[in-house]
């Protein structure tokens, strides 16, 4: 699934982040033509620290990733599902799914939908 979304957007990149909202249940990130959305747990990591979803903080350091581009998506974990946005500022926006069903959705100019599925058997 993931290696299908990076081949996808190889030729894309980057792509701008507008809009990025947090309402402690999902991550919004919007660009021209795009949209990502998850419920699952993420942290931002860059050069003044670490800031998970849960930090009472995180809306400021979300809000500041706003005009950034993502340069390449990237698997974060052997989880198959898990992934990072390497952003043009060195920030990172890692992803971890905490559930195989639907834990994240990516939209591209309204015709290619991205739905994260992760079948735990198939690496059994």
């Amino acid at each position: 699934m993931l290696n299908e979304i990076i081949d996808f957007y190889k030729n894309k990149f980057p792509l701008k982040i507008i809009v990025i909202n947090w309402d402690e249940y999902i991550l919004n990130i919007c660009g021209e033509g795009w949209t990502f959305n998850t419920t699952s747990c993420w942290r931002i990591i860059n050069q003044r620290g670490l800031y998970g979803s849960d930090d009472k903080e995180v809306e400021t350091y979300i809000k500041n990733l706003e005009g950034n581009f993502i340069l390449k998506i990237e698997h974060l974990s052997n989880l198959k599902i898990d992934l990072s946005f390497v952003l043009s500022d060195k920030t990172i926006l890692q992803v971890f799914c905490s559930s195989y069903f639907e834990p994240w959705v990516f939209r591209i100019d309204n015709h290619k939908t991205f739905v994260a599925y992760y079948d735990p058997l198939s690496d059994m």
